[in-house]
């Protein structure tokens, strides 16, 4: 089977391609959990509404559902409880996993900045900052240790590469 013509030069260029989306597409997705499982909650009893998202929590949560299937205030308050208990496990667990998980996705860019000019590693460097700018603003997240932590990163390898 020919795809894009039949040379060595076309598949390295779509494995490049494939691989730079994987990294994007991981960064993002990562990003998207950092900011689910880091969000700040409100004291118990001055708790904000929960906010509108999917899935069973969403459902929980709601104070109309809750009157639906008429909860007591026992049973509201042990669901809370499990909810906030589970986030924070959630939260240790992904304290443990991101820096492996970062380290592996930071090997892969470096990886793919080998096979990519100076120019387009410059392109591909200022297109995932501004994705993640972008995603940042959307979802009006402040930068999290993480984030910052990628960011300097980033910023390191652009003064090696100006250094270079």
């Amino acid at each position: 089977m020919v795809i894009f013509g039949n040379t060595g030069k076309n598949a390295r260029l779509i494995g490049t391609a494939l691989l730079v989306i994987t990294f994007i597409a991981g960064g993002l997705a990562g990003a998207a959990f950092i900011h689910v499982v880091s969000a700040e909650k409100a004291p118990s009893e001055k708790r904000a509404p929960a906010p509108m998202r999917g899935g069973p929590r969403r459902l929980l949560l709601d104070e109309q559902f809750q009157k639906e299937l008429a909860l007591t205030t026992e049973q509201r308050t042990r669901i809370r409880d499990i909810l906030d208990r589970r986030d924070a496990e959630a939260k240790k667990f992904w304290q443990g996993i991101e820096p492996r998980l970062r380290e592996f996705g930071q090997q892969v860019h470096d990886e793919i900045e080998q096979v990519l000019t100076a120019d387009q590693q410059k392109q591909l460097d200022a297109a995932i900052e501004q994705r993640r700018a972008t995603f940042r603003k959307r979802h009006e997240c402040p930068p999290t240790d993480s984030v910052k932590a990628a960011d300097k990163a980033a910023d390191q390898a652009a003064d090696k590469e100006t250094s270079g």
